[in-house]
C-alpha cells in the first residue's frame, strides 16, 4: 500500500478500525486523502502535514479521533478542500490556517471546537464554503 506513486487513497466508507497511519505521511505524492466514515481511533496526525501536494484532505465522520486542529496542517498550501466534519477534534482553530490561501472549502462542522473564528480567515479569499456549526465556538467574526 504504501507505493511512493501514489496520488489518491480513498479508503472512506469502510469498517476499518485501529489508529489513523502515521505511516500515510510517508506518501508525498498524494493529492487526495480520504479516510472519513471509519472506525479509525486515536489521535489525529500532525504527521499529515508532510503531505505538502494534499489538495483534499477528508477526515469527516470519524468519531473515535481525538486531537486538536495542529497548527502543522498550515503546511498544506495547496490544499482546496479540509473536510473534517462530525468527527471528535477540539481545541481553537488555528491561526495559522489563514495562511492555507488555495482553500476553497473548510467544513469542521459538529466538532468540539472552541474559542474565537480566527481573523486570520479572512485572508481564505477563494473560500466558498465554511460550515464550523455545532461547534463550542464565541466571540464575533471576522
Amino acid at each position: 500500500l504504501l507505493n511512493s506513486t501514489l496520488k489518491k487513497l480513498d479508503v472512506s466508507r469502510n469498517m476499518l478500525t485501529g489508529t489513523l497511519p502515521v505511516a500515510l505521511s510517508e506518501l508525498t505524492r498524494l493529492d487526495t486523502l480520504a479516510l472519513g466514515t471509519n472506525s479509525f481511533e486515536g489521535r489525529l496526525p500532525w504527521e499529515f502535514s508532510k503531505l505538502t501536494k494534499l489538495t483534499a484532505l477528508y477526515l469527516d465522520r470519524l468519531p473515535g479521533i481525538t486531537g486538536v486542529l495542529t497548527t502543522q496542517l498550515s503546511a498544506l498550501q495547496q490544499l482546496l478542500i479540509m473536510q473534517m466534519s462530525f468527527s471528535n477534534v477540539t481545541g481553537t482553530i488555528p491561526s495559522q490556517f489563514g495562511l492555507l490561501t488555495q482553500l476553497e472549502v473548510f467544513d469542521a462542522q459538529a466538532n468540539k471546537l472552541r474559542g474565537t473564528v480566527p481573523a486570520e480567515l479572512s485572508n481564505l479569499k477563494k473560500l466558498y464554503l465554511l460550515d464550523l456549526s455545532q461547534n463550542l465556538l464565541t466571540g464575533t467574526l471576522p
